[in-house]
């Protein structure tokens, strides 16, 4: 029988419940897409690749949730480790998803500026993204610990919370469903053009779930203390009595 702690039974039950948002989510951008015009593309196979990589993502944390504990600590961090590199796979392909519904739906000639703002803002959070997953560290306002060896960046939850706000400030920047309406002002754009645009608001609101979704699943994850970390505080636990023990 596997027992779990509670900070394992919190990750198990939030990555449940995140990997069903996101799968229903999946299915009602399909619904929506389904019949219009040029439907399908290259945005509807990043977002099944996004899906398919956090799902492989959910797995392995739900994985390694339930060997935390057992004594097998290396096996954990291996877990872990796969699932760090699903999730970053996960979060790409999502973001990529995004980019490209934005190119469809900002075809026009006179939005090339937009389109090109947008490009850059999730360029700029690829790049953070990865450096802060991989090395606990952002090249912006890096803060250095001078006591550490060998030294890491400090202050990891707030580089975490911050990149993931940058995620959803992307987000707003794509999908807010009034953005097509208030940048379409100023152009003579055909009816065509209007009325394809209009057409990918329910999608670009069920992208804007799933990728937000893989956003709070980041946060829990990167949050997560390691395994060797875990395993060196339930020592330290277990050492505790036995300390007190001796000095009596």
């Amino acid at each position: 029988m596997v027992v779990l702690n509670d900070e394992s039974r919190l990750t198990l039950r939030t990555d449940i419940a995140l990997e069903v948002i996101v799968t229903l989510a999946v299915l009602c951008r399909f619904a929506c897409r389904w019949g219009q015009r040029a439907a399908f593309s290259w945005d509807d196979g990043w977002m099944v690749f996004a899906w398919a990589a956090y799902t492989a993502y959910t797995g392995l944390s739900m994985a390694s949730g339930l060997l935390d504990g057992r004594g097998n600590d290396t096996k954990i961090g291996e877990l872990e480790y796969v699932a760090m590199v699903m999730f970053e796979t996960a979060h790409v392909g999502a973001k990529a998803s995004l980019v490209c519904l934005c190119w469809r739906s900002l075809a026009a000639r006179e939005l090339k500026f937009w389109r090109s703002a947008i490009l850059g803002l999730c360029v700029a959070w690829y790049i953070s993204s990865v450096l802060v997953t991989l090395f606990h560290c952002s090249p912006i306002l890096v803060t250095w610990s001078p006591i550490e060896s060998p030294p890491k960046c400090i202050d990891i939850v707030m580089f975490a919370l911050g990149y993931e706000m940058g995620s959803i400030v992307c987000n707003l920047a794509i999908i807010l469903p009034n953005i097509c309406v208030w940048i379409l002002g100023p152009y003579d754009l055909r009816s065509e053009d209007k009325m394809f645009i209009q057409s990918q608001r329910s999608s670009r609101l069920f992208a804007s779930v799933q990728d937000m979704v893989h956003g709070v699943g980041g946060i829990q994850h990167r949050l997560r203390k390691p395994a060797s970390i875990r395993a060196t505080s339930r020592d330290q636990e277990r050492a505790e009595p036995v300390f007190w023990q001796a000095q009596q």
